[in-house]
């Protein structure tokens, strides 16, 4: 009797065994159905992102100019606390010469003088070779990308390879003549002394004068956003306008530094998610920008501090006539005072995506050039924000120009328009103007070359660098 039960004891243990091994083995076969149903998902989210952001955004899908873009946002804001900043000109504070520099106290890149990178005020030498760039944010981002990159291609000649090359910085967003020129001139009176000048402008000293300041009815050579700068007191209106575009921007670089991190910048499916929601923002950002502008218009800041001489142009023409005019002007003062302290001086005329023939764009810079327009809904008029339209119809005239102070005052002037030529890749990078970091180096090997070539007197080349 005992027997039996010990066997019935025993069967009913192995059932149970086999039971429970039978659990156990449609519980892994549960998970690791679980784990490549997962793994499937996620390949096909990722294989699927890509078009999915082309039928969202009319644009093809490009990891590098996405991260890219990721970058951009990072590096140039990440120390712009904007939760921080009390003062509506944000990162940016009044000079009395410059119109405005950095605000050091808040942009961790900024040096004693407000300005991006190395001390400006150097002192030439035996040893030393000095150089300064001067212009707005295209400038700003040459010197930020490519600075490195142009001193190796000037020490591979004997005339620098045993110089120490110095290469600071005068350029800032927004700047446009006569800022460059009025910099130039501040430092060299503080002591900085100088052995080439670059001066990479003409896009903003084009459409800012009339885009922004005479629409504004702002004298059309001061600084950019002026009327919001110098204003005595501040539209209210105008204020909690200014602090909803802040929200969006500050939400906008929150977004790019979290998905800048690896492995969040090697996913499709989150670089497609951080696109998407970027465009988003950014399309606010232009909106409640334009309604601020309307903000302004409405209440017609008035005062001649804000507002400066009122010059009535008879038309457009008239207007354009003018700031191409003060643009040359600006640039042979530049030289002048360039070559009274020993130095020499160096204009070049910067490539844009919207004047003909400069360049066959890639699909990305295509789709990107004509990406954005404000929607109907929003009640506001169609713009050429990014000003196209006077890029396609008088940047020519900024070339015309050029070639004119070069021919008659000896400006060293350099027309960089057509660079591009012969550039399959996507080299642009956003709506406005700016480039991605090829593109930059490839201005860097035309500009060293325009500089080896002055100071040696002939025409050296350099050999061109595989990207």
């Amino acid at each position: 009797m005992k027997n039996k039960k010990k066997e019935v004891f025993s069967s009913k243990k192995s059932i149970l065994k086999k039971v429970t091994d039978l659990d156990s083995t449609e519980t892994k076969l549960k998970w690791k159905w679980w784990i490549i149903s997962s793994l499937i998902t996620l390949c096909l989210i990722e294989l699927l992102s890509p078009v999915i952001y082309q039928k969202q955004t009319r644009t093809a899908f490009s990891r590098s100019r996405i991260q890219s873009q990721i970058g951009e946002l990072t590096h140039a804001n990440n120390f712009a606390n904007l939760k921080t900043q009390k003062e509506y000109m944000g990162i940016h504070v009044l000079h009395p010469y410059q119109g405005y520099v950095k605000n050091k106290e808040v942009k961790k890149f900024a040096n004693e003088y407000g300005m991006i990178g190395g001390q400006p005020i150097l002192k030439k030498s035996q040893d030393n070779f000095n150089i300064v760039i001067t212009g707005g944010s295209v400038a700003l981002h040459f010197f930020n990308h490519s600075k490195d990159y142009l001193i190796g291609l000037l020490k591979q000649s004997p005339k620098f390879q045993n110089k120490n090359i110095q290469f600071v910085s005068l350029a800032l967003e927004g700047f446009k003549q006569p800022q460059q020129l009025m910099s130039l001139n501040y430092f060299q009176f503080l002591g900085a002394e100088y052995d080439a000048v670059i001066n990479l402008d003409g896009y903003n000293d084009l459409v800012l004068p009339y885009s922004e300041n005479s629409q504004n009815n702002v004298f059309p050579f001061f600084p950019r956003s002026w009327q919001y700068y110098s204003s005595k007191s501040l539209n209210t209106e105008a204020v909690a306008q200014l602090g909803k575009i802040n929200v969006i921007k500050h939400k906008q670089i929150s977004k790019a530094n979290f998905f800048s991190s690896s492995p969040l910048n090697l996913s499709n499916f989150c670089l497609t998610l951080w696109g998407l929601q970027n465009k988003k923002l950014e399309s606010e950002i232009i909106i409640e920008s334009k309604k601020l502008d309307e903000i302004y218009r409405k209440s017609k800041p008035s005062g001649f501090q804000a507002l400066g001489p009122q010059i009535n142009y008879k038309t457009n023409a008239d207007l354009f006539k003018k700031i191409i005019d003060a643009w040359a002007q600006a640039s042979l003062q530049m030289k002048l005072i360039t070559e009274g302290q020993g130095g020499k001086y160096f204009h070049f005329l910067q490539p844009n995506q919207y004047f003909p023939n400069s360049k066959k764009l890639s699909p990305d810079e295509n789709e990107i050039a004509n990406i954005y327009s404000i929607p109907k809904e929003q009640g506001l008029k169609k713009m050429d924000y990014y000003n196209a339209n006077t890029v396609k119809s008088l940047y020519s005239r900024l070339i015309k120009k050029g070639k004119e102070i070069q021919n008659k005052d000896n400006v060293f002037f350099t027309d960089l328009t057509k660079v591009f030529h012969d550039v399959e890749e996507t080299v642009y990078i956003d709506q406005c103007c700016h480039i991605n970091k090829q593109g930059n180096n490839i201005l860097a090997q035309k500009i060293a070359n325009t500089i080896l070539s002055s100071f040696l007197n002939l025409q050296e080349t350099i050999n061109s660098v595989s990207y």
